[in-house]
């Protein structure tokens, strides 16, 4: 009930100011369409299904739809590789590019101890987070208790901080901005480039970060950028100014090679989302999402994927 209150306030009380429509009127209309369509509340918000005719509204694969395809086709044991953040880093190692400590893997404390040497300033990670909860920029002294007992005592992990591509950090320096790229059957069928905003550390959409669609062919940003509240899109970055439709994403044809090769060692989980940063020296790989945010594909669109994944 509190997550359903927390909605309620997140987005049928700014939609019903934004257009102008009676609150009781968007509940209504919710509920019918969530028995038609299965679709969550923030679908219904963000796809704009008030303004929607039933054509239009078929495009869209909803977040309950979602849901059940990933029960019935992701294979368990290789989901137990995705979602295990030291599984994955282990796994996907040749396309890592960095180096890290963890729990079941490079755990010791010397391992620790040389890790923290040559990187004075890491990533700390909780193995059991998810939408970047958790996550920090840490120091050796910014952990009293010791990195190594916190590691321990929190079941978290540490990684060497990324440093990005000179042209991703002018468009946002304060977070790693990230490209969520999404393959099904091993081919690439959609991305976004992820951003940070204020001074957050973040460029999760679910932690109040910017996201905007790239065309596939070329790499280029073909819009502005949109969030999962409900607003209209921005064409410039709130804080650096930097325009989002244009912008180049570099080493993007080794962006989508290594996702490609990446999901044919899993292929038995067919829809997956990879985090991807890039260097100055070329992409690597963050993590990889076995129930990746379909609504980062569909939201920028205004339309549904329903064509692409066969449910």
């Amino acid at each position: 009930m509190k997550k359903i209150m927390n909605r309620w306030k997140q987005y049928v009380i700014p939609y019903s100011k934004q257009h102008s429509i009676p609150k009781c009127v968007l509940l209504i209309g919710y509920l019918f369409n969530y028995v038609i369509y299965r679709c969550s509340i923030r679908d219904y918000f963000t796809l704009n299904f008030p303004y929607l005719g039933r054509r239009g509204k078929h495009t869209f694969i909803t977040a309950i739809e979602c849901s059940k395809y990933y029960r019935l086709n992701n294979d368990k044991e290789q989901i137990k590789i995705l979602d295990d953040k030291e599984e994955m880093l282990k796994f996907f190692g040749p396309y890592i590019g960095r180096d890290w400590c963890g729990q079941k893997y490079n755990n010791t404390r010397e391992e620790y101890e040389t890790f923290l040497s040559k990187n004075p300033k890491f990533i700390l990670k909780p193995l059991n987070g998810s939408g970047g909860h958790g996550i920090k920029l840490e120091t050796c002294d910014s952990v009293p208790e010791g990195v190594y007992e916190y590691c321990k005592k929190h079941n978290a992990c540490i990684e060497e901080l990324i440093i990005q591509h000179d042209s991703l950090s002018r468009l946002f320096p304060y977070s790693v901005n990230t490209i969520r790229i999404f393959t099904y059957k091993s081919k690439v069928v959609g991305a976004v480039l992820r951003v940070g905003t204020g001074k957050s550390f973040l460029d999760n959409a679910s932690s109040g970060g910017l996201f905007a669609p790239i065309d596939l062919s070329i790499g280029v940003v073909i819009d502005g950028a949109f969030t999962f509240e409900v607003t209209e899109k921005v064409i410039t970055h709130p804080d650096t100014r930097i325009v989002f439709p244009g912008f180049v994403i570099p080493y993007w044809n080794e962006c989508k090679k290594i996702v490609m090769e990446a999901a044919e060692l899993v292929s038995g989980i067919p829809l997956v989302g990879w985090d991807v940063a890039v260097t100055n020296a070329g992409p690597v790989l963050i993590e990889a999402n076995s129930e990746p945010e379909i609504p980062l594909l569909q939201i920028p669109a205004k339309t549904g994927i329903r064509n692409i994944i066969e449910l």
